[in-house]
């Protein structure tokens, strides 16, 4: 019993043994056999090309200041409107033909004051200079000074002859409407066949002018209240001077996508007529400030690391060789850099490059 006990010990033993001097062979075996199935795959290089900055923009708001809106008044006339010679969109200026009743052309006249009264030799007054001032910038130069001459009936005679009006006597007032200035027609009043208007009647409205602009943050032009009729001429002057806002030398101000030229200043537009379609009396339009960095590139935010001493760097691409950038970075978001460097718009930069491939910059 004994002897069969020891012959079991010793067998375990010599069991143990083998397991012990082969698990080395058999771990280096499994690990080669599992070499054999494993295939090392390389990381494949990402590349991402340079473009050009984008836009960037800002909303803003031009406030108008308008003008007073000019009228043409009839003197005082009798008879039938047999013509209008001007619509919409005209230009009336000194000397204009205006309206023509029973038969007389009647012209805009830009003097310093309206004609009340008619004229004959004799008659004297400052109407009288104006007169002869009026008829030398109308073509009918020769007569001066304050006093109605037979030359000034010569040429007041000449100007009845190209209106249509029979040899007159006397100069008569009512062949001129006042002009206080130049303007573009926004309306006529006067209908052909209709009686002419009567005096202090508007024969013509003008065109609704802008008389200054300011570029300001939106939200600050105050808002028409119920009841006012005109919060445009007044909403202009209740914006706060903290509102206002300069466009920075490089930006572009737009009116419906639109550039507009801005003035010296910074804070106006050059030509306000430039915003001739927005409606009469509006208080302000709406605007957008586009700000473009030309020396800025884009490129993906990944292709960017930071380097020694803080450096930041992007790998270029040169045909088969990979080259270290500086490079500086002004802004970024949604996964994009705007950087400036030695870097043009078409080249191509590695995204997240590894560290072995990274060089110094």
């Amino acid at each position: 019993m004994e002897k069969s006990d020891s012959r079991v010990g010793r067998t375990v033993f010599l069991a143990a043994l083998v397991v012990w001097l082969l698990a080395p062979v058999v771990l280096i075996a499994v690990v080669q056999a599992h070499q054999q199935r494993v295939v090392l795959v390389q990381t494949p290089e990402v590349l991402a090309p340079v473009t050009a900055s984008v836009e960037s923009a800002g909303a803003v708001e031009i406030a108008i200041d308008w003008g007073r809106q000019v009228r043409l008044i009839a003197p005082g006339w009798s008879g039938t409107v047999e013509q209008v010679h001007v619509e919409p969109g005209d230009r009336i200026e000194d000397g204009s033909p205006v309206i023509t009743i029973d038969g007389i052309e009647r012209r805009a006249a830009l003097t310093p004051r309206p004609f009340t009264r008619p004229l004959s030799i004799g008659d004297r007054g400052a109407d009288v200079r104006m007169l002869h001032e009026w008829l030398a910038e109308s073509g009918y130069p020769g007569a001066e000074g304050e006093v109605f001459t037979a030359g000034t009936m010569e040429r007041v005679r000449a100007l009845a002859a190209d209106i249509g009006a029979k040899r007159p006597a006397a100069f008569d007032w009512t062949w001129l409407v006042y002009l206080p200035e130049e303007f573009t027609v926004g309306s006529v009043e006067a209908l052909v066949a209709a009686p002419a208007p009567a005096a202090g009647e508007a024969v013509v409205l003008g065109a609704a002018a802008i008389k200054d602009t300011l570029i300001v943050e939106p939200g600050s032009v105050p808002e028409r209240q119920a009841g006012e009729e005109n919060v445009a001429q007044t909403a202009f002057e209740q914006i706060p001077a903290d509102a206002v806002v300069t466009v920075p030398v490089g930006a572009e101000l737009r009116v419906r996508d639109e550039p507009v030229v801005v003035g010296e200043d910074g804070r106006r537009l050059e030509n306000p007529d430039v915003l001739e379609r927005v409606p009469s009396g509006a208080a302000s339009v709406p605007a957008v400030l586009v700000y473009r960095d030309d020396e800025a590139l884009m490129l993906p935010s990944a292709a960017v690391w930071v380097g020694a001493g803080a450096d930041t760097c992007v790998l270029r691409v040169e045909g088969d060789e990979r080259v270290t950038v500086s490079v500086t970075v002004a802004s970024g978001a949604n996964g994009q850099a705007l950087v400036t460097g030695d870097l043009s718009v078409g080249d191509r930069v590695v995204l997240a490059p590894p560290a072995a491939a990274r060089g110094s910059c």
